[in-house]
């Protein structure tokens, strides 16, 4: 070693030798500096909102993407991009807004639509990013049942997979219904009700359906007329054609 390095580490001995460590108590006790600068978080973005502003009260119908959305206010649809001074708070989903949601439109530079606020959301339908780091995006919001969809045949039913989805719908407080579609595969109905019993024991709607024979179709309809539904479930059991 040399003599300078010699030097230094003879002189970090003496400065920790004559160090005083405090009791724990007193770092426990010790407050924090609040002077510093804090994150911009989404709870806050509320109390920045800008005055004498033309807002209008409108809910997102389609997502463009991030920063553009379709927002129906009354009958009308309008493109409206997100404002600059919501792109700067640090929010917890990958998509600022969602389909569902209410949101406050400026039109003060019509037909420059910008949405200035978002409103809290009664419910979500979600899942998360498969990036490294995940984040929660939000499918839908403010929903008042989740309809999950699976048929009989082509594809099989799988009970599992609908269990699944009733986890989803109690995690994120959402009213389920199951929804039993191609129906006319099944040669005994009353095999298709003492496989789907269990459901209804728990006073958990289920429907059967088909589209070929119209079965069940006007009993659903009237579950969700003035209701804002979703429907989820796995891929070929006839989701699309059962909303169209």
């Amino acid at each position: 070693m040399k003599q300078k390095d010699k030097k230094v580490v003879k002189r970090l001995k003496e400065n920790l030798n004559n160090t005083e460590v405090l009791e724990n108590d007193y770092y426990d006790e010790l407050q924090s500096d609040s002077t510093h600068k804090s994150k911009r978080t989404s709870e806050k973005s509320r109390l920045s909102l800008k005055k004498d502003l033309n807002l209008k009260k409108g809910r997102v119908v389609e997502i463009k993407s991030n920063y553009l959305n379709i927002v129906r206010i009354g009958e009308t649809d309008f493109q409206c991009s997100i404002s600059g001074r919501l792109k700067q708070y640090l929010f917890k989903t990958k998509l600022l807004t969602a389909v569902g949601d209410w949101v406050e439109v400026d039109f003060t530079n019509a037909p420059d639509y910008r949405i200035e606020e978002i409103q809290p959301r009664n419910n979500t339908l979600c899942r998360f990013s498969g990036d490294s780091f995940q984040k929660e995006i939000i499918v839908a919001s403010n929903i008042d049942y989740l309809v999950i969809t699976a048929s009989w045949l082509m594809p099989m039913l799988k009970p599992g997979l609908i269990d699944r989805y009733l986890c989803i719908a109690n995690i994120n407080k959402l009213n389920p219904i199951i929804c039993i579609n191609k129906i006319d595969l099944c040669k005994d109905i009353s095999e298709a009700e003492l496989a789907l019993s269990y459901y209804k024991k728990l006073d958990i709607p289920v429907v059967f359906t088909s589209t070929i024979t119209n079965e069940g179709i006007q009993e659903l309809k009237d579950m969700l007329t003035n209701n804002d539904s979703v429907f989820s479930g796995q891929s070929g059991t006839g989701k699309s054609s059962l909303i169209n």
